[in-house]
C-alpha cells in the first residue's frame, strides 16, 4: 500500500460497488448514486467544509484502462459517493438531467481541485478486509463502532440531550444508577424531560439551557428521582411511552408516599443546600439577603379596576378569593380556582361550550387583544398550558394535584395583562 496524490480524472467509479447492482457504464453509476445515495447533500457539505480529511479514499489499479498519455488509471474501492460528488462539482454536465441545475448552482461556489490523496491497493482482495471493517458493523469490536446517543451528546452538546445527560450524571453521583446501567438510557430520559407535566412532577426547571435547575429541596428531589431511575432501569419507563402515558406516569410520581408539596426557588441541580463545614465561615454581613418567598397570589390594581367594570359578581368573587389563601397551603384549590376563573372570563368573551380556553386564546386572538405576535406571547401561552393541565389534573385525578406554589404565583403574574385585555374587550362590546 502507498498513499499518493491522484488526478480525479484518472479515478473511475466502481461499476461493481456493493452499494448497487453491477452496471455497464459510469453514467449509470452516477445516476444511481445521485438518486439513492444523497450525493447532492454530500456535495453541498464539501462546498462548505471541504473534503473530509479524516476519510481517505482507497483505489486499485484499473488494468483494463489507461489514459491517453499511457498513464495508469484507477477504480475507486472506498469513497464512491465522495468521488462522484467531486466529479459533479468539477463538471456539473456529468450529473443526471434532473440534478444538473442544482449541481451547476453549487459549483459556482466551488474551486475545482485536480488531485486527491488516495491509498493504492494492489487489487480488490487486498482492500476487502479493510472495507469490511469500515462498513460491516462492530463485528465483535474489530469494526467501526458508532457513537451512542450519550456519546453524541458529549460531542455535540444538543440541549435536550444535554439536560438528560446532567440528570443522569446527578443520579450516578447519588448512586441511583451505575455507569453500566445508564448505557442506552439517555434517549428515554430525554423523551421524559421534555414533557412539561413530567418536569413539574419531578421538580426541574429547564429554562436555563446550559444548566438544569431544581425547584424541590434535595431530599424530596432525590426521593422522586430515585423512583424514576428505578423504573428506568427496570424498563417500566422507556422510549415507547407516548405523551398521554408520560402524563399518567407523572401523576403517579406526584403521589409518592412522603413527598412534600413544598417548592423552592430554582437552583442548580448540584447546588448543595447545606453548607459544608469550614474553618472560617463568612460573616452574616458578607452574605446576600435571600429573597422572601411570596405567600399569596398578587393583586394588580389595573386588572382589578378593569374587572370591576364587567359588573359580574361571579368573576369578581372568584378573583377576590384567589388572593385570600396562602398558596403553599392551598395550591390545589387555587389551581382549580384560577382554571375556573379563566373559563368564566373567556366564556363571557364569546368562548363556546366544548371549546377549551387554550383553543379560544389562539395566537390570532392574543394578537387581536394587543398582547403581541406568536413569538411575543410564547411565555403567556406556556402559562395558560400549565394552568389548563394542572387544573384538569387536580380536578379529575384521584390522587395527583398541582403543588408547585411558586410556579402558580409566577403564572398568575404573567397572565394579568391577558385578564385586563379580556375585561376591556368585553366592556367595550357592551358599550357598543
Amino acid at each position: 500500500m502507498e498513499i499518493k496524490q491522484i488526478n480525479i480524472k484518472d479515478i473511475f467509479l466502481d461499476l461493481e460497488n456493493p452499494r448497487h447492482e453491477p452496471y455497464q457504464s459510469q453514467e449509470e453509476v452516477i445516476e444511481y448514486l445521485c438518486q439513492n445515495e444523497y450525493v447532492f447533500a454530500l456535495a453541498q457539505d464539501i462546498v462548505i467544509m471541504g473534503v473530509n480529511p479524516l476519510e481517505i479514499m482507497a483505489i486499485i489499479p484499473n488494468t483494463d484502462n489507461y489514459n491517453d498519455d499511457g498513464a495508469q488509471t484507477y477504480i475507486i474501492a472506498e469513497g464512491n459517493r465522495r468521488l462522484c460528488a467531486l466529479k459533479l462539482l468539477d463538471d456539473p454536465e456529468l450529473a443526471p438531467s434532473n440534478e444538473r441545475k442544482n449541481f451547476k448552482a453549487i459549483s459556482q461556489k466551488w474551486t475545482p481541485i485536480e488531485k486527491i490523496p488516495a491509498v493504492i491497493f494492489n487489487d480488490r482482495e487486498a482492500v476487502s478486509g479493510w472495507l469490511e471493517r469500515v462498513h460491516g458493523g462492530l463485528q465483535g469490536g474489530i469494526g467501526r463502532k458508532q457513537w451512542n446517543a450519550e456519546q453524541k451528546t458529549r460531542f455535540t452538546g444538543d440541549i435536550k440531550n444535554l439536560m438528560a445527560q446532567q440528570l443522569l450524571d446527578y443520579a450516578q453521583k447519588k448512586n441511583m444508577i451505575s455507569p453500566e446501567e445508564r448505557t442506552n438510557k439517555i434517549s428515554t430520559v430525554q423523551r421524559f424531560i421534555t414533557n412539561p407535566l413530567f418536569k413539574d412532577a419531578l421538580g426541574i426547571d429547564t429554562s436555563k439551557n446550559d444548566e438544569l435547575q431544581r425547584i424541590r429541596d434535595e431530599d424530596n428531589f432525590d426521593l422522586i428521582l430515585r423512583k424514576f431511575i428505578s423504573d428506568l432501569k427496570s424498563g417500566k419507563v422507556n422510549t415507547r411511552f407516548n405523551a398521554p402515558e408520560i402524563r399518567k406516569y407523572s401523576h403517579e410520581l406526584r403521589g409518592i408516599e412522603g413527598l412534600s408539596t413544598e417548592t423552592i426557588p430554582s437552583c442548580p441541580l448540584n447546588s448543595p443546600e447545606k453548607e459544608e463545614p469550614s474553618e472560617k465561615k463568612p460573616k452574616p454581613s458578607d452574605k446576600p439577603t435571600p429573597p422572601s418567598k411570596p405567600r399569596y397570589l398578587e393583586n394588580n390594581k389595573e386588572t382589578e379596576t378593569a374587572l370591576e367594570k364587567l359588573d359580574n359578581y361571579k368573576i369578581m368573587s372568584i378573583y377576590n378569593s384567589l388572593h385570600r389563601l396562602v398558596v403553599a397551603d392551598h395550591c390545589p384549590l387555587l389551581t382549580v380556582g384560577l382554571w375556573s376563573f379563566i373559563e368564566c372570563l373567556t366564556a363571557l368573551n364569546g368562548r363556546k361550550a366544548g371549546v377549551d380556553f387554550q383553543s379560544f386564546l389562539s395566537n390570532t386572538k392574543l394578537e387581536s387583544l394587543g398582547l403581541g405576535n406568536k413569538d411575543e406571547t410564547k411565555t403567556l401561552r406556556e402559562c395558560l398550558r400549565r394552568i389548563a393541565e394542572n387544573g384538569n389534573t387536580t380536578k379529575h385525578d384521584k390522587q395527583s394535584a398541582a403543588f408547585n406554589d411558586l410556579q402558580l404565583i409566577s403564572d398568575f403574574n404573567e397572565i394579568h395583562p391577558l385578564i385586563k385585555a379580556l375585561a376591556i374587550e368585553y366592556t367595550q362590546k357592551k358599550i357598543i
